[in-house]
Formats: structure tokens, sequence, C-alpha cells
């Protein structure tokens, strides 16, 4: 990878897209060279580029420079391998293990069904990223434990001593050469902001993205087999859910919504769009809204998913909405009225 950067994006930060009684400070809680300061800003004489911040980011808020071209690379050859700056450098390099979060790992398992998969890491417990590949492994640990399917991915550990690799292993995974030289003025244009990326990081920290870097790896790994059912933390919604709609209120990136149909609450849930932060889980006041290990095709993860359909209740008095399933179906300002019913409604 060409000097990679770890970038900070204010317009995907969570902490941005919609304001909570209690803000993300993950990449910062696992910075593990405290190169991360209150306003994200990122100290160049102690950062790394480890990845541990953007692996626990739930929303590309920090994001590798180099990423995109790590998903192409896995797609466009026969016999993918990743290699860390001090693993023997076979295929494309990394900065660190640390960079692979959940949906990279699912993304590389699936790839490892149909293609020679591998990683490649120097001594870990010699590294001064030893913490973010750990980060890195815990993800993976997860993935497999929800999954139960074997590990096909081949992890080895190859430090690098300086020889060089087999050529012919070498070969199977060197990346493919640019292509050709397009041409025209759409072209020109591209290659002008790719240019301006490079030259000043500003330009793409201004980017704002409605998906994640990895989960259009996983995205563009099942397009190749759109039958195939891979993991996934999805919203799952219950039988107590009062159709409040707080949880698509919410919801950073929209992911879920909320619609009016026939007379019926209508929830549908976008997987893509999905940042996993669990604010609905934990916003949810039946706590009956989940996060919870789903299997979904390219369809349902690309698509739109209806969790539920609810019939809206109103105050039986007032006829103002209620969001709750007791009875009498009262708001509580009616309830009030009505001593008998202290310790019920309210």
């Amino acid at each position: 990878m060409n000097a990679p950067q770890m970038i900070f994006h204010p317009g995907n930060c969570l902490n941005n897209l919609k304001p909570f009684s209690r803000p993300c400070q993950l990449c910062i809680q696992y910075c593990p060279h405290e190169a991360i300061d209150g306003s994200r800003n990122i100290d160049r004489s102690k950062c790394t580029d480890c990845g541990a911040c953007m692996s626990v980011c739930p929303s590309d808020g920090m994001l590798d420079s180099g990423m995109r071209a790590v998903g192409e690379y896995l797609l466009r050859v026969g016999a993918p391998a990743l290699h860390c700056p001090a693993a023997q450098p076979v295929g494309l390099e990394i900065p660190c293990i640390g960079v692979l979060d959940r949906d990279a790992w699912i993304a590389l398992l699936l790839l490892a069904e149909r293609r020679d998969v591998r990683v490649l890491t120097g001594d870990c417990g010699l590294c001064d990223d030893r913490q973010a590949c750990a980060v890195s492994v815990t993800a993976l640990q997860n993935v497999t434990a929800d999954w139960g399917a074997p590990l096909k991915v081949k992890i080895e550990i190859r430090p690098d001593t300086g020889a060089a690799p087999d050529a012919e292993e070498a070969a199977r995974s060197a990346p493919p050469p640019p292509p050709a030289k397009a041409r025209g003025l759409k072209a020109l244009r591209a290659a002008g902001r790719q240019k301006m990326k490079e030259m000043i990081p500003g330009v793409a920290a201004a980017e704002v993205t409605a998906v994640n870097e990895t989960r259009r790896w996983l995205i563009n790994v099942l397009a190749e087999d759109k039958e195939r059912r891979a993991p996934y933390l999805g919203v799952r919604i219950g039988d107590a859910c009062t159709d409040c709609c707080v949880c698509a209120k919410i919801c950073p990136r929209g992911a879920l919504s909320i619609t009016q149909r026939e007379g019926k609450v209508v929830h549908v849930y976008e997987s893509a769009r999905c940042m996993q932060c669990r604010r609905c889980e934990e916003i949810c006041g039946p706590q009956t809204l989940k996060l919870d290990t789903v299997y979904l095709t390219y369809k349902y993860l690309t698509g739109k998913i209806l969790l539920r359909e609810g019939v809206p209740r109103y105050c039986a008095k007032c006829g103002v909405p209620i969001y709750h399933h007791k009875e009498p179906g009262l708001c509580l300002s009616c309830a009030a009225k009505d001593p008998a019913l202290k310790g019920v409604l309210y």
C-alpha cells in the first residue's frame, strides 16, 4: 500500500451525524498510542496507522485512505494475500492486521470459500501495534463464534527476514498491473481528484459516505454469489414494540425509517447503511429492539427489509397517540386524573 494514512472524516463521525446523550469515544479509547485527542485530531508523530481506531469506529469516521484499493485487490486477484509491514512481502501490504474489522473478516471468510486467501503477519508479540492486532483478532473470533463455520482464511506468522519470497507464490498473489490509462474528460477529472486527495488529506477528510468501506467489501463479495448467506449483526424488533418510532429518529444514517401505510406504522431497515452503533437498542423503552446475528443474502444486505407493521394506539379520552400496551388505553395526562390508575400507568 502506498503511503497509508489514517484520516478523520468529520462528516462520517457518529457524534456529528446525530446528537446523542452519550458521545462515542471508541477511537480515543482504543488508540494504543494515545495519538487522538478529544477533537479527533491525529498526532502524526504518534500515529502508526495501526487501524485500531478504524476497526472499532462504527461509521468510518476514522478511515485509512488505502482501504478502497485493498477491497479492489481482493476481488481482482485469484489468490489474494494481505501482509503487515513486519511480514514477508507477499501480496498487498496493509498497515496492520488491526485495520480488519468484523465486516472485513466476513468478506475474507466468504472469499476463502472460493479462493486461496491468506493473511501474513510478523511476530505480533514483539510489535508496538500488538494491541491493534488483538482488537482485530477479537473481531475474527466473534465472527467465527457466531457463524460456526471453519476458518478457511490462512493466517500465517511469517516475519520478514529479508529473504525474497518464493517467486511462484509471489506471482500468484501479486497486485494486478494498473489498468490502461483511461481517456476523456471524466477520466481526467477522476485522476485529478485522486491526486488532490493524495496531496491534501483535507480533501479526502471532507468525503461523506453512506456505507462503510469494509461493508462495501462484503457487498462486492456477496455479489459474486447472490444466494450465499452471510452472518450479519442486524436489527430485530419484537412484539412488545409500541411504535414510538424513537429508534428511527435517533438512527445516525437513516438505516431505520418509518412510513404510514393503510393505517399501519411500517418499520423499514436498510442493512447496508446500518452502523451497528446500538443506539437504537440502547434507547428502546420496552427493550424489544435488539441487534442480533442474522443471515443475509446480497439482496437483503443491499435492499430494504420490512421489520414490522404496527397498529398505532390513541388515548381513549383525548385521542393523542400513546406508546404503551397497558390497559386502559390512556395517555399519561388523562391517566393522572384518575387516582385509581396510580402505579398502573404513571
